[in-house]
């Protein structure tokens, strides 16, 4: 009677428990009606998905691998801070009036002195005295400032002109005054807007530079996640491929079992690393987003206040004015000292009998678009022609 080897002779088979697991059983060697082997109940279909950063699982419990296009784009910053114009103070004329005026400007095309009118004065015949008027504080300048900015002023339309043609003097018929209103008031906030403009920018800048750094390496990250997300991809077609191999001609062998369990087991491991990745990415990705919400916010606010601020600035206004009927000079607007040492030169110039001229950089154009106290040759020429009537 020959031994039973069964323990030695049989061969592997797996069955499907009622459990699903997988179990093999032995059978005798050259059993002919061997159960067909169950298509081993683990797949991993992980391919890039187009699922929005969810963790979804197969009937094997198996997790597949969000895609990159899961993540939301990340925005390119567009906007793009306005520059603010350049503005043109108007000494000559001015353009309509704000609501609720506190002043009365000159309709346009009017001078800013009564040109034609016979003074009374005559400063290269006679030199006229003149004092310093009223001075209100709100301009945040010292008495002595305007003293001074006057008496360099008349200097030098003196030196142009060869002769006195000013003086000093409490009792003098000419009065300079600063008048503060409106135009005043709105120049200084221009500025302090301006001021906080500058503040916005340069926040948004920041925001940007962090921006681009970030978005750096959020674009190094997702290009080495796709690449490894690949690979395993690749794998695991591989695997399912040899799952199917395996099942069509029967079974597997233990060695080649274990084998299998074993790259099973290595890509639950890459999925779950793979997984992690992805929502490291998502993180970065609204932090990203969150940055150029932020830098749109800034522009947008800086670009309300450029349009603002230049809303006011392009309006014409005259910034001085020389009255020959009352021989008064009236200040009304500069933005910085040299707007306010041309406004004075200007109105002196006036004062003399000077009119406009039509060069830019003079100091006697209606428009104070200058950039220097230097009286250009067209101003020096008339005022010769006027001392040497």
């Amino acid at each position: 009677m020959e031994r039973d080897h069964t323990s030695r002779n049989a061969v592997l088979f797996f069955v499907l428990t009622v459990t699903g697991a997988l179990v093999y059983k032995k059978k005798k060697k050259n059993t002919l009606n061997v159960r067909p082997l169950p298509k081993l109940p683990v797949t991993l279909p992980l391919s890039i998905t187009s699922s929005r950063a969810t963790h979804t699982t197969t009937s094997s419990t198996t997790p597949t691998v969000g895609t990159t296009s899961d993540l939301e784009t990340v925005h390119t910053i567009q906007n793009e801070i306005t520059e603010s114009t350049t503005t043109k103070k108007v000494v000559g004329e001015t353009a309509e009036a704000q609501p609720n005026s506190i002043y009365t400007p000159l309709n346009e095309g009017v001078s800013d002195t009564d040109e034609g009118y016979v003074s009374k004065i005559a400063p290269c015949t006679s030199p006229v005295g003149y004092k310093i008027g009223t001075v209100d504080e709100r301009f945040g300048l010292a008495r002595a400032t305007v003293e001074k900015e006057v008496e360099t002023a008349v200097h030098t339309w003196e030196d142009a002109a060869g002769r006195d043609l000013f003086y000093p003097s409490a009792t003098g018929p000419l009065t300079i005054n600063l008048i503060y209103d409106e135009r005043q008031a709105n120049t200084i906030h221009i500025g302090y807007t301006r001021m906080e403009i500058e503040n916005t920018k340069e926040a948004a800048e920041e925001v940007k530079r962090v921006y681009d750094q970030e978005k750096e390496l959020y674009t190094g990250d997702v290009a080495l996640y796709e690449q490894d997300a690949k690979r395993y991809n690749e794998r695991n077609i591989l695997y399912n491929k040899k799952v199917e191999d395996f099942n069509a001609k029967g079974g597997a062998s233990r060695i080649e079992y274990d084998a299998m369990m074993s790259e099973l087991e290595s890509l639950k491991s890459e999925a779950s690393s793979l997984e992690a990745r992805r929502l490291t990415l998502v993180d970065q990705m609204n932090r990203i987003n969150e940055r150029v919400r932020r830098y749109n916010e800034l522009v947008s606010y800086a670009n309300t206040l450029i349009k603002k601020s230049n809303a006011v600035a392009a309006k014409k206004i005259t910034e001085g004015r020389y009255s020959p009927a009352t021989l008064s000079i009236d200040i009304y607007q500069y933005s910085d000292m040299l707007k306010l040492k041309r406004v004075i030169l200007h109105e002196l110039g006036h004062a003399l009998g000077l009119l406009h001229t039509d060069t830019m950089e003079s100091i006697m154009y209606a428009f104070n678009s200058g950039t220097t106290v230097i009286l250009s040759n067209e101003d020096i020429r008339d005022l010769k022609k006027i001392c040497t009537k």
